[in-house]
């Protein structure tokens, strides 16, 4: 029912529980990226056997663990961490992806203001409809996002490590 899978020549990951912000925004940036917290290191390590992922772990001896594909990130932050993910996996750049829910990993659907209102479960405060009119929705959680004065910080930091957003188009609108 749900888009969850990467797109055809795009990894797929796991993230364990050390590296629940980049998860955040590798979804962000379009990833398929799983996060399951009840999971313990054997759990993850089937799991990426299971569906053929990449498990992401700051974890040294759960990234030495024989058939699976691990990557090791060094970094403690979310910006080095997404240079060590591009370094890695340098055919990520430059493709544009359509964002994934940061909550729950599900592709986002566009949505134009007015057909927000054929959305029950569309919580958007009045003043955001005022001033936007582009909407990202998901059907599975039912978090509607907008691009608002966060959206600038986000993808400054997505582009400079070479990641690029699906954008439909005109982001705010004069009152």
């Amino acid at each position: 029912m749900f888009k969850v899978g990467g797109g055809p020549g795009e990894p797929a990951f796991i993230c364990d529980m050390m590296l629940g912000k980049l998860c955040r925004w590798l979804r962000m940036a379009g990833f398929d990226v799983l996060f399951p917290k009840e999971l313990d290191d054997d759990g993850l390590v089937e799991l990426c056997r299971s569906t053929d992922r990449y498990l992401l772990t700051r974890d040294k001896d759960l990234s030495g663990r024989k058939m699976v594909r691990s990557i090791r990130l060094c970094s403690e932050d979310v910006d080095g961490q997404l240079k060590e993910m591009t370094l890695k996996f340098p055919d990520i750049q430059g493709r544009s992806r359509a964002s994934r829910c940061p909550l729950c990993n599900v592709t986002l659907s566009f949505v134009e203001r007015e057909a927000l209102k054929d959305i029950p479960d569309a919580m958007v405060p009045e003043k955001v409809l005022e001033f936007h009119r582009t909407f990202f929705h998901c059907q599975k959680c039912a978090k509607t996002y907008w691009k608002g004065t966060h959206w600038a910080r986000i993808e400054t930091m997505l582009r400079s490590h070479g990641l690029v957003i699906d954008d439909p188009g005109e982001i705010r609108t004069e009152k």
